[in-house]
């Protein structure tokens, strides 16, 4: 099934609650919404976290998945750094090859 516009989290919200109280099933809610049965199953499977995250004290939702994304991010980061410098070299590399090359 093709992507459709983003649903609201409030729908998603109450798709989720239909499904979890057995009024309909995770297909009946993917045809309604117009989504596939996996997108339902991963706002099911997302739903209790978010819930609890809701319920946290103020300040304090999210604090160690933002420090896992900054970890991710700044992990991510040095990997770009070493593969700009490997680019470098091979760039370098290549250019000395080609002028030995045309000194034959």
């Amino acid at each position: 099934m093709g992507r459709s516009a983003a649903l609201p989290p409030q729908e998603k919200a109450r798709i989720v609650l239909e499904v979890l109280s057995g009024r309909i099933t995770l297909a009946q809610a993917a045809a309604e919404a117009g989504v596939s049965i996996t997108a339902v199953g991963n706002w099911k499977r997302a739903f209790p976290r978010a819930a609890a995250a809701g319920l946290a004290p103020p300040g304090t939702t999210g604090a160690s998945e933002l420090d896992a994304l900054r970890a991710e991010s700044e992990q991510l980061t040095e990997q770009l750094r070493d593969a700009q410098v490997l680019a470098a070299v091979w760039r370098s590399s290549a250019r000395a090859q080609t002028r030995q090359d045309d000194l034959r």
